[in-house]
């Protein structure tokens, strides 16, 4: 029986009323599919029917569409312009490049010379590591395999070629400065044909070939490695000159006898390739390589491309490198102007089989409600397509048991086109910086693992359980507007897992407490990562994981981020530790079982908080592994800036071996780092005020929180404390 694929995205995580939501759709059923545009009311639990948690409602795109396929192509290159050439003169082709990737299953593309009458030259790096020239021409095509066997070291490549004369010459050489000799080579061959019109432009690609239908998707055969100063010279030079070139300053070159030159140290935020030379050619990258990266120049003494952009000329491409499906969009919703503030999803679906693809309705121009849901996007695109759980073997030992695959990991290992997430590395081993909500995610949807936006669903749930009304808007949102995005109100909540937030979105919140507003953050391991949002591009993050918890290490150099040139890693490590204004901050993590919280003799200063809870534990329950307080935790730490009038609510206790202590709490690898020899290992949940005359915080400090928030009859303890909390800070603020 034929399995049939049904996916999508949107091109947006959040809208207005009358702004309009274009979906695209990929249906491989002769069929079609049907549409129901619905609001999400909570995750899809076991044993709960789908009108529990998906509310339809009526909307145009209703109804049945039509099948389509869509091409999704991964892969990263630059394109440029064509180039006039001179016929008499001949040209040459001079680029640095460092490979990562050494053996691959094709032939990785370093570069693409297409003549206007029929000569293409590619120069590739074979299966075998070495580098192979490819010539097609009318008559047929040439393989040239050359005598290189390549190292993950800098070299200078030449490609000359007199169009009069039909020599072409290939000059090629190693610039590493070790022990050995730097290795040279030179081929000069004859390229003469009798048919061959005289040729006048030139057309030029980089680390990968284009395909033919738009240079906008991805590439073919691509190149994985580093790519500096791609340049044209207006004359054929001799290997005597090219090594000469290859000493030469590229940042000062001497543009007189230049076509073009393409200097990737400039505009390292956008897409755009500057070509220095008169004529402006510049050029594009397609499917967002990683700029900012240490080139052939770089020093120690160099840590940002913003101070010394010139050490930051290369950019690294990868052959999975994705940043936008650029699907065909398939259908569209307007927004109604009278829709409620929420969380919603157009749900695709065909006899079995459904896709959701979640969208966030924010209020029309201000404020409708006292309290704002502030949806952890940045989290869930940063997590997007997270593939790691089933081919990392620490993925047993985070939890305590046998790895089982879920329909989750199938629909990756089935689909593997469809880019990576941030916890993931590239083919060659390098970090994976950016992720996009511009494709298919598999891993975002009410149904599944209570995780992130399923988790956070449990918060919807719990509110239209109390009936309390609340807008919501996005981390984007928030980054984008700053601080009136969020004004308005009186109380903020915060998802059951923050941890990506931008410097914008930080400040916003701060300033928000700091006039009085209320914050609930009902998570734990938030405010971790420092991120970026792309300057232009509608949800896209980035993250140089440097420190801390990590399934990867940035490296020298790698440290800031190419949209905005800010330092990333974890905030801690730049000066704003969460517990400065959470009260808590990430101290361990474990995902075998969760625990609970004990009242403290501290929680009598706020007796209040507890009214109606007669038991000194609480959340001996949850949805999520059993307890309140698991998975990822938050600690209070006065040296970290816990404020000191923080008052300790309860604290978790009897957390299992699993749980260990984050790295970044570990000066020296001593052993004793797990919950049973470690009692640092805990959370608190905390009442904290970070600013004089400001407004409160509420810190939950785990993630598994929100899976007893919304546990069974509403009047549980933990739900209780929240209720009793979220109404003080209502009424402090009426």
């Amino acid at each position: 029986m034929k399995t049939y694929d049904l996916m999508g995205y949107a091109d947006r995580w959040s809208a207005r009323p009358s702004d309009e939501i274009q979906f695209k759709v990929h249906c491989d059923d002769p069929r079609g599919y049907a549409v129901q545009i619905g609001r999400l009311w909570g995750p899809a639990l076991p044993d709960e029917p789908h009108s529990s948690y998906f509310e339809a409602i009526s909307a145009a795109c209703n109804g049945e569409q039509p099948a389509g396929t869509q091409t999704t192509l991964c892969g990263s290159l630059a394109v440029f312009p064509p180039l006039d050439i001179d016929y008499h003169r001949g040209f040459t082709w001079f680029f640095f490049f460092r490979p990562t990737l050494l053996a691959h299953t094709c032939p990785q593309t370093l570069s693409r010379l297409c003549l206007d009458r029929g000569i293409t030259t590619t120069l590739q790096v074979a299966a075998n590591s070495q580098l192979e020239l490819v010539i097609e021409h009318r008559d047929g095509l040439r393989l040239v395999p050359l005598p290189v066997k390549l190292t993950k070291e800098w070299f200078a490549c030449g490609i000359s070629y007199s169009l009069a004369s039909g020599e072409l010459i290939l000059w090629f050489k190693g610039i590493f400065q070790g022990a050995n000799p730097p290795f040279e080579y030179h081929l000069q061959i004859q390229l003469r044909f009798d048919n061959l019109a005289i040729a006048t432009k030139l057309s030029v690609t980089v680390a990968g070939l284009a395909h033919s239908e738009t240079t906008n998707l991805g590439s073919r055969q691509s190149f994985n490695g580093l790519i500096e100063y791609p340049t044209v010279f207006d004359s054929a030079m001799s290997p005597d000159q090219l090594r000469r070139i290859s000493a030469l300053d590229f940042a000062e070159l001497h543009l007189d006898n230049v076509i073009a030159s393409w200097d990737f140290s400039i505009g390292i935020s956008g897409d755009i390739v500057f070509d220095r030379a008169m004529r402006a050619l510049h050029g594009k990258l397609i499917n967002q390589p990683a700029r900012g990266v240490p080139g052939r120049t770089w020093h120690p003494d160099s840590p940002s491309w913003k101070f010394e952009p010139r050490c930051y000329a290369a950019v690294h491409f990868h052959s999975d490198d994705m940043i936008d499906a650029e699907w065909e969009t398939s259908f569209c919703y307007t927004v109604p102007h009278n829709l409620p503030s929420g969380i919603y999803a157009a749900r695709l679906f065909r006899d079995e089989t459904q896709f959701y693809i979640p969208f966030v309705v924010r209020p029309s121009t201000t404020a409708s409600c006292r309290i704002a849901f502030l949806v952890p996007t940045a989290t869930y695109i940063a997590y997007q397509n997270h593939r790691s759980r089933y081919f990392s073997s620490a993925n047993e030992r985070l939890h305590g048991r046998l790895n089982i695959l879920d329909s989750t990991d199938l629909m990756f290992i089935r689909n593997e086109q469809f880019g990576l997430s941030t916890y993931d590395t590239h083919i060659d081993g390098s970090g994976v910086y950016y992720s996009s909500a511009s494709r298919p995610a598999f891993n975002i949807k009410p149904g599944g693992r209570l995780w992130n936006f399923a988790a956070d669903l449990l918060i919807v749930k719990w509110l239209k359980a109390i009936d309390m009304s609340v807008d919501v808007l996005t981390d984007e949102d928030l980054d984008r507007e700053g601080l009136p995005a969020i004004a308005n109100y009186d109380v903020l909540f915060s998802g059951s897992h923050p941890e990506y937030v931008s410097t914008s979105m930080y400040n916003a919140l701060e300033q928000f407490v700091s006039k009085g507003g209320s914050l609930l953050y009902l998570g734990g391991n938030g405010f971790y990562w420092r991120i970026a949002f792309h300057p232009t591009k509608r949800g896209v993050i980035e993250v140089r994981r440097t420190e801390g918890v990590r399934s990867w290490d940035a490296g020298p150099g790698c440290y800031y981020t190419s949209f905005s040139g800010e330092r990333s890693g974890l905030w801690r490590a730049n000066g704003k530790p969460p517990q400065k204004f959470l009260g808590v901050g990430f101290i361990g993590q474990g995902f075998d079982i969760s625990s609970y919280y004990r009242r403290t003799s501290t929680a009598k200063t706020s007796a209040w908080a507890f009214e109606g809870i007669r038991s000194d534990i609480l959340g001996d329950f949850g949805l999520m592994l059993g307890g309140a307080a698991g998975l990822e935790l938050d600690a209070v730490d006065y040296e970290l800036g816990t404020p000191e009038d923080t008052i300790i609510l309860a604290t978790s206790e009897k957390h299992s071996n699993i749980y260990e202590l984050a790295i970044e709490e570990v000066l020296t690898p001593h052993g004793a780092t797990d919950a049973i020899l470690c009692n640092r290992i805990r959370s608190n949940i905390v009442l904290t005020r970070p600013f004089y005359n400001g407004g409160w915080v509420f810190s939950a400090g785990s993630i598994a929180f929100v899976g007893a928030l919304a546990y069974g009859d509403i009047n549980n303890s933990i739900s209780r404390l929240v209720q009793n909390v979220l109404q003080r800070f209502l009424a402090q603020t009426t």
